[in-house]
């Protein structure tokens, strides 16, 4: 079932648009055609905020990291997340964050291949992964500028 913007953020749109073209009517007059292209307007708007959230990856649960699929997996402040190659999937990319009180994740010798990076305690680490054509799941660490 595809993702859509609740009651409360489609009012809110429909509000902003309503309002806008108040402010560009001239005569200050809304006719029937005004009302037309706001409803219209505000429909083409929300299939393409729902198109775009449809197309964000779920979020995972847990600490287990799999490679089978995109997902998007929340910032962790404490403790780590286990990785495992094991179903990868070609062109499956996935980050993680680890936040400053977060452990670093032990990667697997088998299946990874580091790029770059080190991790670096009392930072937010970013880990990214992509599965590569061969299977190998490539890797690499950095921490934002401050």
């Amino acid at each position: 079932m595809p993702n859509s913007l609740t009651t409360a953020q489609e009012i809110d749109a429909l509000y902003l648009l309503i309002a806008q073209v108040i402010a560009d009517n001239t005569t200050g007059d809304i006719t029937p055609a005004d009302m037309r292209q706001v409803l219209g307007a505000l429909v083409a708007e929300l299939a393409y905020v729902d198109a775009r959230i449809a197309a964000v990856p779920p979020i995972g649960t847990g600490t287990a990291v799999t490679f089978d699929a995109a997902r998007r997996w929340p910032l962790r402040t404490t403790g780590t997340y286990t990785v495992s190659a094991a179903g990868a999937a070609v062109d499956v990319c996935l980050q993680l964050i680890l936040g400053v009180g977060a452990s670093e994740i032990t990667v697997p010798g088998t299946g990874f291949v580091k790029l770059s990076g080190n991790w670096a305690a009392g930072k937010t680490n970013y880990y990214s992964f992509l599965v590569g054509v061969d299977g190998l799941i490539q890797y690499y660490i950095t921490q934002p500028a401050e």
